[in-house]
C-alpha cells in the first residue's frame, strides 16, 4: 500500500474548514499564479482574494490573475477577452452599487503591498 494515499485518504475525512492551498504546476500558458472562483468564500470561511493575497506576498515575483466565478479568460495569441454571465455577481464593481463578475491582475510592489487592477 501507498503510505501517502492513505495519508491523504484520512486528512480529507478530517475537518473541512482545515485545509491549506497548496501550489501546484498549471499548463504554462501564463506566466504565475491563477485563482479561479476568486470572489467566493472558502468552506473554511475565509474570501479565496484574500488568501490569494497573501500567496502573492509570499511569491512577490510572480503576477497573479484572479477569476471570478462567474467569469472567463479567454486568451488568444497575444490578445485576450474576459467573459461573464450577464446578471450575475462578481467582485468588479458595476454601475449603481451592483458587482459584476471578472478578471483582476494582481502583483506585489517594491513595498510588498498586493496591487491590482481589473483586466478590461
Amino acid at each position: 500500500r501507498d503510505g501517502r494515499r492513505e495519508e491523504n485518504k484520512k486528512s480529507s475525512r478530517g475537518n473541512p474548514k482545515d485545509w491549506e492551498y497548496v501550489r501546484v504546476e498549471g499548463l504554462s500558458i501564463l506566466p504565475g499564479f491563477c485563482c479561479p472562483h476568486y470572489d467566493k468564500t472558502q468552506s473554511n470561511g475565509k474570501l479565496r482574494m484574500d488568501d490569494f493575497d497573501e500567496m502573492m506576498k509570499n511569491s512577490p515575483i510572480e503576477l497573479g490573475l484572479g477569476i471570478d466565478h462567474n467569469a472567463a479568460l479567454q486568451v488568444d495569441g497575444d490578445s485576450f477577452k474576459v467573459w461573464s454571465i450577464p446578471g450575475e455577481k462578481g467582485s468588479v464593481p458595476g454601475d449603481e452599487d451592483e458587482s459584476v463578475p471578472g478578471v483582476w491582475l494582481k502583483w506585489v510592489d517594491e513595498d510588498g503591498l498586493v496591487k491590482s487592477k481589473v483586466c478590461p
